[in-house]
């Protein structure tokens, strides 16, 4: 059984080493973020700057909005409904099993169509016409709380700013990312419930 500092020690070696990455992942992405909300604000329709819109409001002038973008973003994200992404299983040599790779694919569309799955793809494709960057996650989630059985979902990722991959990943699928940190807000109350061993 290991010692209990030792655990204590290993815990504290991640928390921080996590944090520093975060903060790396963060400060690479800040800028870009201010680029990338505006185009955000811009894709809803919000084309007046603040300032120039409360001032024309007072005088009484209208802010006048020509959306020429939204039908663009529908053309893009309606051609990545007809080409979804899908994972295919593939047996790629001798020692491959064909009979295998067609079962573990049956298993995989199984967990797209429960899942599913094409919502998860719409809104990445959708983030990433708008934005540049679009997000989904592959998770496990319990079946119920008595047997611990656990299933593979396929889950989109509403906000696409919540997510920070590593900034030094340098290929194009980002398989040599170190990590990538997904985060989410929570209120002090929900956060007590979920987790009331932690400090704040």
């Amino acid at each position: 059984m290991p010692r209990l500092d030792l655990v204590v020690a290993s815990h504290d070696a991640l928390l921080e080493l996590a944090r520093k990455r975060f903060k790396v992942a963060s400060d690479a992405v800040n800028a870009q973020r201010i680029l990338q909300l505006e185009d955000k604000k811009f894709a809803a329709g919000e084309h007046w700057d603040a300032g120039i819109k409360k001032q024309r409001e007072e005088d009484g002038r209208p802010c006048l909005t020509i959306d020429r973008l939204k039908p663009q973003i529908k053309q893009v994200t309606n051609q990545q409904r007809k080409m979804r992404p899908a994972i295919q299983v593939n047996a790629v040599d001798n020692a491959a099993d064909p009979k295998t790779a067609e079962v573990l694919q049956g298993m995989v569309r199984h967990i797209e169509n429960q899942s599913d799955a094409d919502d998860a793809y719409d809104q990445a494709g959708k983030d990433q016409t708008e934005i540049g960057q679009g997000w989904w996650k592959y998770c496990t989630e319990y079946l119920d709380d008595k047997t611990g059985n656990q299933k593979i979902v396929c889950d989109r990722i509403r906000n696409p700013f919540s997510v920070y991959d590593d900034p030094a990943a340098l290929r194009r699928d980002r398989s040599d990312r170190r990590f990538l940190f997904e985060t989410c807000w929570l209120e002090r109350e929900e956060f007590k419930a979920r987790y009331p061993k932690a400090t704040l």
